[in-house]
């Protein structure tokens, strides 16, 4: 079976079962595994989880929780959002700081080499 028919399957599953409520991959996972209509092979629970996870139809919002995005309020969605931007600033600030470190360390040992040489010519 086509990993996108088991995306569309697994939407419909939570859709019907969960509502607005939210769920965990594994309780998602086997929601589809057991519908009738999926022939879903063990092998793929990994694009699964891929396919899950690029779906726009799934928000997945921290502790192991996904919801459907139909259901996810607009302050949810700006929280998630915020959080996410607010980890990727952290982030980014981190290596930058280390960025900016290790290249003053890298102008600070080239001057004191160019100074060694200076000296070693000078003498």
């Amino acid at each position: 079976m086509e990993l996108k028919h088991l995306i569309d399957i697994a939407y419909e599953q939570a859709k019907e079962t969960y509502n607005d409520q939210s769920f965990t991959f594994n309780q998602l996972y086997d929601l589809v595994s057991k519908n009738d209509s999926a022939d879903f092979p063990k092998q793929s629970i990994g694009e699964f989880y891929s396919e899950l996870l690029l779906d726009p139809r799934f928000t997945y919002f921290g502790n192991e929780n996904w919801k459907l995005r139909e259901f996810l309020s607009e302050n949810e969605l700006k929280n998630i959002n915020s959080n996410l931007y607010d980890i990727a600033d952290e982030e980014t600030s981190k290596v930058s700081e280390t960025y900016v470190q290790e290249a003053q360390k890298d102008i600070d040992e080239d001057f004191q080499e160019d100074t060694s040489a200076s000296e070693e010519l000078n003498d």
